[in-house]
């Protein structure tokens, strides 16, 4: 059996150090609002900050989440839902969350088609609400992301070289890091929107190190499955270990399928996480 020269800890970041949902929608419901102010006529009570109901559904939904450009999706179609549940006189309902997260790919594919969406267009603005938030109010935008229990100090006493592969873009990661006080990560070890498939991250990260065995955590199991399908084709795969972050935003039905792929990919939580790590 080969002996490795230390590890890599390649982690993702939402779902995985941080938990960002409150601040993901407020920034998505703002980004609508501009995109399309003829069908989000809020009320002005409402503010800039979505009601209650949408915040929980939203909670509910997260686990869909690829793409931040997605939020927006889902904060327009949660609103248009409403409004129809609201006024329909046949009873008919809003689609529930579990509809939604079962069909999301078909869901989100129509929705771009049918709203004109250019999804880089989208992004852009989504990023742009943030950058604005972050230049009028940097700690209020602060305060609506928090760290998930004991990964603070678990990163920084980390012995291993850990790197942060997402798809947020990595000024937002950068900010958040330094704002917590884990100042150890550097920039170039955060690979961020537009650095590539998760997959080929994780591949080019290993090429860095080839005497270290990697270690990937991500809370999308079918992150974790393209990594393994690439690095089973690139003869790559005795040097990984894939972890499924359960406390992270996936469904319990994602946890069973996940079983299946035992021991390739390994269901961890947060406290198993948090010993390793450090």
């Amino acid at each position: 059996m080969k002996v490795y020269e230390g590890q890599v800890w390649v982690l993702d970041f939402d779902g995985v150090i941080c938990d960002s949902v409150e601040e993901s929608t407020i920034a998505a419901f703002r980004t609508a609002r501009r995109v399309w102010p003829e069908v989000l006529d809020v009320p002005r009570l409402l503010g800039d900050e979505p009601p209650a109901w949408m915040m929980r559904r939203m909670e509910e939904l997260r686990c869909v989440v690829e793409h931040g450009y997605e939020n927006v999706l889902l904060i327009r179609l949660l609103w248009e839902e409403q409004r129809v549940s609201e006024t329909s006189t046949k009873g008919t309902h809003a689609l529930r969350p579990k509809e939604i997260i079962y069909n999301w790919a078909f869901l989100k594919e129509t929705l771009v088609i049918r709203w004109k969406c250019d999804t880089q267009a989208l992004s852009d603005e989504f990023a742009f609400t943030r950058d604005e938030w972050i230049k009028r109010d940097r700690l209020s935008w602060l305060a609506r992301n928090r760290l998930y229990p004991g990964v603070k100090p678990a990163l920084l006493t980390a012995p291993s070289p850990v790197y942060i592969c997402t798809t947020k873009h990595s000024r937002f990661v950068h900010e958040l890091l330094q704002s917590f006080g884990i100042t150890n990560i550097e920039e170039k070890n955060i690979f961020g929107l537009g650095s590539g498939p998760k997959a080929e991250v994780v591949a080019n990260i290993a090429r860095r190190h080839p005497q270290m065995y990697i270690h990937f955590i991500e809370d999308r199991l079918e992150a974790l499955l393209e990594t393994m399908e690439l690095f089973l084709t690139v003869g790559m795969m005795h040097r990984l270990s894939l972890h499924f972050a359960v406390w992270g935003y996936n469904v319990y039905d994602s946890h069973i399928k996940a079983e299946r792929y035992s021991p390739i990919i390994e269901l961890l939580d947060l406290d198993a996480f948090i010993s390793r790590v450090s």
